[in-house]
């Protein structure tokens, strides 16, 4: 270094023509560099100043200086432009250091001015280039090295060199100095290091790190943001290595970013739009995400302009809209905010923000109160819109489903900084007044509406709707209903915060009933998805449904009596005495259908039987009856219910009442209604002769027949009584009672029916029938009952049975005869004198009897006792009458006494009759 003049004697300007003669001497191709270097002992104090008024404090200072520095450097054509950090156990600089970092960029090479300008500190080569695309420009980047490393080492397109953190001992002189190094370490050192298989990038930095740095730059080289490719135009590959001892302990990470064909330039707004994706991989496990890239122009205003951006024209803004999960690594947090590099911005916005802000030295945040800054923010609502816009529309081919997703890029939460809500509401003012929201159109042509114009249909709608297009109903025109349906591929959840963003409303409520009764639904869906439509209107009724059209739309389906599906609306269902019916058992749904035909005075009407049976399976089945029997008035019947309403609603017509006789003895035999029930129906329905004038022809002569069971067996109707026993005193068993306990207690309630149909239903009129069976009884106390009724009765035998026998003569309790004659001795005087009125009992023999007894006498005896003969013609003379001389003409003998004796002689005799009276 003498020889170029470095030395002890000529300290200060020895130092500059050191600079030059170094960058002379080390030049690859010989080519003097001719430059003014300024560095003087007054660049020292400059840069201290500088530099510690910077307060770069932050690790990322170091990492972003050479970010920074690797984006301005030019590359040639057939590179992939790359850098690569790379840290090592090894210390290839022999200045005792633990660990040493590499850095590789693959950029042409360190020039003669870029030698110069690191050299210096606060006048960086870009500073007033930022037009050109430069982002560095605080003069500090590579001296922030220094923060980690007090030996950084160059090595570039020729140059060699180092600089100390500590002054020199010849110029007192620190950081700026440039040292010659002449052989540790060697590019061999560095390509076995690196790799030898690779080819050496251009440039290599080596640091060997401080000890109490190592930790850290681990850390921050393991933090380094994935997305800051993003913004990095040029580079396209950044690696991070580290190189230990232990192989297994090693470990690589990395990250790539490729572009998609897809650029496409906007002139008309000066903007311009493509797709990134960045890979990152490490351990092994490799991520990925693509990044749809908007960059805008807008033009500086006056009132925004500064000094450190005075030959700035136009603001570009880029926003990257991350297509998937964002690339972060382990819990980085994920910055919102670039000025080219990353802040530490948390701005929970959807999309990154890339600027050309004003930054503090430490890169941590933008100067909110820079007007350079608020303009650039001022400017952010449009550029968003503008590739908002574009996202949503441009996709013409795309599928509609693909849309909602870009939604998601609406800044729907509260940002973390509270400086940028400006931008947050700005953007959506302007989404709010744009034609963006994608509507259902169910055609080839995507509708796009204001957001006021449009609502959302609930969720289980749109799935009935989708349901119903699949079974082939026609839903073109959907939003001609009055309204604009939102898309519905904004039914999830997930979407339910960038609708409120929106300020989307609920479907008005009355849609729903024109939507269904315009496309028909009710008839054109098959039974399930018809079920889901009911079962979407019941969950809501209450809330959404009650009192709108939908009570008046036709919503029910129902077998009229023609057999013909009809409907009703539920206003008409739940409305009058017209119902609808479903039966409580599937069993017997058909056997309900077909009978109902027959009674229309019902007024009831089932539902369509497909409805049933699939209503059976339905998983809502139990809230879908409650609704119908709720708010249809929808009655669930069974075969007695059913026909308890057919009783009542019959009326004096014949037809419904015979009817209702074979349905219900037909659903008896098939077991469909059991004995009780039926019986139940037996005492409410009414007589076919309470509707009828007269039996019909022929059924008198059918019905007599014995087959009405008495307690005399089996008998013809109208040889039976109706037995009640508060009106006899008679026993059931004393006539022909119809069996009370064959047919019930409340057979007595049939007694105007009985009464029709011959049989006798008033005890007091059954006393013919009562006699008739008299001769069948042989109990004693039966009998007297018998004659005790028949007496109270005044009954008389006709003519014709008057000689029957009539009379019981008992020989003990329950055992007598019935003769001829009768023994007045065994009744008392009140049935003595029945049994003379009704059978022609005398109290005792009359004239003409004495007469017979004279006539026996006559051929039996000759002679009488005085007494008996006495006895006799004291009778005759006393019960005298004008037919008393006839019937004793008939007498051929006379009594004669003699010897106190009586004989009997013949009417020749008769003087002598005379003589002894």
């Amino acid at each position: 270094m003498k020889e170029y003049g470095l030395g002890p004697s000529e300290e200060i300007l020895t130092f500059e023509r050191g600079i030059k003669a170094i960058i002379s001497a080390t030049s690859s191709k010989g080519t003097q560099h001719e430059s003014t270097i300024s560095a003087t002992c007054t660049t020292t104090f400059s840069f201290k100043g500088t530099y510690h008024e910077s307060t770069v404090t932050s690790f990322i200072s170091w990492a972003a200086g050479f970010s920074s520095n690797a984006q301005d450097n030019v590359y040639p054509s057939e590179v992939v432009p790359s850098l690569e950090f790379l840290i090592t156990s090894k210390d290839i600089t022999g200045s005792g250091a633990s660990s040493t970092l590499l850095i590789f960029n693959n950029e042409r090479g360190f020039s003669s001015t870029n030698i110069e300008s690191i050299c210096r500190v606060g006048k960086s080569t870009k500073k007033g280039n930022r037009h050109q695309g430069y982002i560095g420009e605080k003069g500090i980047g590579f001296k922030s090295v220094f923060l980690i490393s007090s030996q950084p080492h160059i090595f570039s397109n020729g140059y060699h060199i180092k600089f100390n953190g500590k002054p020199c001992v010849k110029c007192n002189i620190g950081y700026i100095v440039p040292e010659w190094v002449e052989s540790i370490p060697s590019l061999s050192d560095i390509e076995t290091i690196y790799g030898c298989s690779k080819v050496l990038p251009t440039t290599t930095i080596i640091l060997p790190l401080k000890s109490e740095k190592v930790d850290a730059v681990k850390k921050q080289l393991s933090s380094l943001h994935p997305e800051m490719l993003l913004f990095l135009s040029k580079i396209r590959k950044l690696s991070v290595r580290e190189d230990n001892s232990d192989p297994k302990s090693s470990t690589v990470s990395e990250i790539a970013i490729s572009i998609k064909n897809n650029f496409q330039s906007r002139e008309n707004m000066h903007a311009e739009s493509y797709t990134l994706y960045l890979s990152a991989e490490e351990s092994g496990n490799e991520e990925e995400c693509g990044y749809y890239m908007w960059r805008q122009k807008f033009p500086v205003k006056s009132e925004n302009r500064v000094d450190k951006r005075a030959e700035i024209d136009e603001w570009a803004i880029t926003l990257a809209f991350p297509l998937g999960q964002r690339l972060s690594r382990e819990k980085q947090l994920l910055p919102g905010v670039y000025a080219f590099l990353p802040t530490e911005m948390v701005t929970d916005f959807p999309f990154i923000i890339r600027a050309d802000f004003l930054l503090a030295s430490s890169r941590e945040a933008i100067l909110f109160d820079s007007p350079w800054n608020k303009g650039i923010l001022e400017c952010v609502p449009c550029a968003f819109m503008n590739a908002f816009v574009t996202l949503v529309k441009s996709g013409a081919d795309a599928p509609a489903m693909s849309l909602p997703s870009m939604f998601n890029f609406l800044p729907v939460n509260s940002t973390l900084i509270p400086l940028l809500e400006p931008v947050k509401s700005g953007i959506k003012n302007k989404v709010l007044a744009e034609d963006i929201v994608p509507c259902e159109s169910y055609a080839s042509q995507k509708i796009f509406c204001k957001p006021s114009e449009v609502a959302w249909l609930k969720p289980a709608f749109w799935t009935i709707l989708h349901n119903a297009r699949e079974y082939g109903v026609d839903l073109m025109n959907l939003s001609t209903h009055g309204t604009y349906i939102l898309s519905s591929h904004f039914d999830k959840s997930t979407y339910d915060s960038v609708l409120k963003f929106l300020e989307v409303k609920n479907v008005d409520h009355e849609w729903y009933a024109k939507c269904i009764e315009g496309y028909n639904l009710v008839k054109e869906v098959d039974e399930k998805l018809y079920l889901d439509l009911l079962y979407f209107v019941a969950v809501d009724w209450q809330n959404c449904f009650s009192g709108t059209k939908m009570m008046s739309i036709p919503l029910l389906k129902y077998i009229n009596r023609n057999d013909v599906l009809s409907l009703w609306s539920i206003s008409r269902a739940s409305q009058g005495s017209e119902r609808l019916c479903i039966a409580s058992d599937m069993k017997y749904m058909s056997w309900l259908i077909s009978w109902n035909k027959e009674f229309p005075s019902s007024d009831r009407f089932f539902v369509q039987p497909s409805t049933q049976t699939a209503l059976e399976d339905f998983s809502e089945k139990t809230t879908m009856k409650n609704w119908l029997q709720s708010h249809a008035k929808v009655e669930f019947v069974s075969i007695y219910s059913y026909g308890s309403t057919v009783v009542n609603s019959l009326s004096n017509a014949q037809r419904p009442v015979i009817s209702l006789a074979h349905f219900l003895y037909h659903s008896n035999k098939k077991s469909y209604i059991d004995d009780y029930h039926l019986q139940q129906f037996c005492r409410v329905m009414p007589s076919y002769f309470e509707c009828a004038a007269s039996p019909p022809k022929g059924f008198q002569e059918k019905i007599c027949m014995k087959w009405l069971k008495t307690s005399m067996g089996y008998q013809c109707p109208d040889e039976c009584i109706l037995f009640d026993a508060k009106q006899s005193s008679l026993c059931m068993e004393d006539g022909p009672f119809i069996d009370e306990a064959f047919y019930g207690s409340e057979l007595v309630s049939f007694k105007d029916s009985l009464a029709k149909i011959g049989v006798t239903v008033n005890v007091n009129f059954g006393q013919d029938l009562v006699a008739r069976h008299l001769r069948s009884h042989k109990v004693r106390t039966a009998i007297f009952r018998i004659y005790m009724y028949l007496m109270k009765c005044n009954w008389k035998p006709n003519d014709k049975e008057k000689s029957s026998n009539w009379i019981w003569i008992p020989n003990g309790m329950d055992n007598g005869e019935w003769p001829a004659d009768t023994y007045p001795r065994y009744y008392d005087k009140k049935l003595l004198g029945f049994f003379s009125l009704a059978f022609g009992v005398r109290h005792g023999p009359d004239s003409e009897d004495y007469c017979k007894l004279w006539t026996t006498w006559e051929r039996s005896v000759h002679e009488l006792d005085i007494s008996d003969c006495s006895s006799f013609w004291t009778f005759i003379a006393t019960n005298w009458s004008k037919n008393t001389p006839k019937l004793l003409s008939g007498c051929v003998k006379v009594p004669v006494g003699t010897d106190a004796k009586i004989t009997l002689m013949k009417k020749k005799m008769w003087s002598f009759l005379m003589i002894y009276w």
